[in-house]
């Protein structure tokens, strides 16, 4: 029972804690202060009870027992016929103590439960701001404005102006005043960086990043945490996003096409191999260099496929659109959903359209039950060789999918080359 009630009460720490790490930012973005205080419901019906409770009810009661513990002393005079009372002066006194420790007792339940409150208000109110701004759902995040970056002017990172924003985050142009070279500043989600699991794992993925050294990867400089925060400084890419490029030209030549897919494959061959899988390759995902080559970037809920300490992310999904069957169903992924995803991408670069379409549970439900329709019926003069080469890697069965990266980099790079 004490061991339960001392759990109960460390926990109850923790989230206070974590709470008090967001009042900074509440307190200086009046919008936002405004939004936690209109929403704390549990804090609001605590102020309301103890303005109206303590005096109507509470001390009206305190006062009678106080007064039967501690009445007047009486004296009786003249044979006992009279009497005179003195007032007892402790009876005062603890009165005034119990008045301050009901009333200190009030003010500080409504101010746990404000602060109990702020992690949840600061997420609501920043998602909803990001909603209105994107006006995309599935694009929203929890971001918090430039000036609010930890690094800023007296730091080594100076931060620019914002870059994009997505699910795990959102990005800046910086400047490494160190080195004296750009960056791009990538900031957590701030309900993500005040979980404390989260950010050890964070921290876990983020040394393992930063190993990786391949051109068809973003390159990770730096873990900052500063204030409550989490942030990555990594290599600037100038290009775009594979995404943009899609949306503009839809269908690309199968050239083109094969050129992405071959240096993306490479790309996850090479991770693959160091034991860290995606698990949410996307084109947003995929940035072009000056060149046109491809970087694979954010992998905000990759995992170590080796470390037990990271399994837990399963709980952050990635895209549904690019998700495999075996992810959208939530069970174990490994680097064969990669795979299935990498698919997805080639599918959409040959077709200029993705191979399930609909709402987010309606692609879900495709994605683990129903078969694409072959791309060769969407694109016609498709080579068979590389229709059969994506309809493998979109295999639902894992075990059956296409295996082996490097054979898919070298035949795609055969198209890319003309040599078939």
């Amino acid at each position: 029972m004490f061991k339960k009630g001392l759990d109960n009460f460390r926990t109850l720490v923790d989230k206070v804690m974590e709470g008090w790490h967001c009042l900074p930012v509440l307190w200086k973005e009046p919008r936002l202060l405004y939004y936690w205080l209109r929403s704390a419901r549990k804090a609001q019906i605590a102020l309301a009870a103890t303005i109206l409770l303590i005096p109507l009810l509470v001390i009206p009661v305190i006062d009678g027992v106080i007064d039967a513990l501690y009445p007047n002393s009486v004296k009786k005079q003249m044979f006992g016929l009279l009497s005179t009372g003195k007032p007892n002066q402790e009876r005062a006194a603890r009165k005034y103590q119990a008045r301050i420790l009901f009333w200190t007792l009030g003010t500080g339940t409504v101010l746990v439960l404000l602060i109990l409150d702020a992690p949840r208000a600061l997420a609501a109110a920043l998602s909803e701001e990001s909603r209105r701004s994107s006006g995309d759902d599935s694009e929203a995040t929890i971001i918090l404005p430039a000036d609010n970056l930890g690094v800023g002017q007296h730091g080594r990172y100076l931060p620019g102006a914002m870059l994009g924003r997505g699910a795990m985050g959102v990005v800046y142009r910086g400047l490494d005043r160190v080195l004296d070279r750009e960056v791009a500043l990538k900031e957590l989600p701030l309900m993500l960086a005040t979980d404390p699991d989260f950010a050890e794992r964070f921290r876990q993925e983020a040394r393992t990043l930063a190993q990786l050294s391949h051109s068809g990867i973003v390159q990770i400089f730096d873990l900052i945490e500063d204030r409550g925060r989490l942030l990555l400084a990594m290599e600037l890419v100038h290009g775009g996003c594979l995404e943009d490029l899609l949306r503009e030209r839809g269908a690309l030549t199968v050239a083109e096409a094969a050129r992405y897919g071959h240096h993306l494959a490479e790309a996850l061959s090479y991770v693959h191999a160091r034991g860290v899988i995606h698990r949410d390759l996307k084109p947003a995902n995929v940035l072009l260099d000056g060149s046109g080559l491809p970087k694979i970037t954010d992998f905000g809920i990759a995992r170590q496929s080796t470390a037990q300490g990271l399994t837990q992310q399963g709980a952050l999904l990635g895209s549904p659109a690019y998700m495999s069957p075996e992810q959208a169903a939530g069970g174990p992924t490994d680097a064969r959903s990669d795979i299935y995803s990498l698919g997805i991408l080639l599918y959409r670069m040959l077709t200029g359209v993705n191979p399930f379409i609909g709402d987010v549970s309606s692609v879900l439900a495709q994605q683990i039950t129903q078969e694409p329709v072959p791309p060769a019926q969407l694109q016609k003069g498709l080579p068979a060789e590389l229709n059969h080469l994506v309809m493998s890697l979109l295999n639902k069965d894992p075990d059956r999918r296409e295996q082996d990266l490097k054979r898919v980099a070298s035949l795609l790079q055969q198209y890319e080359t003309g040599k078939v």
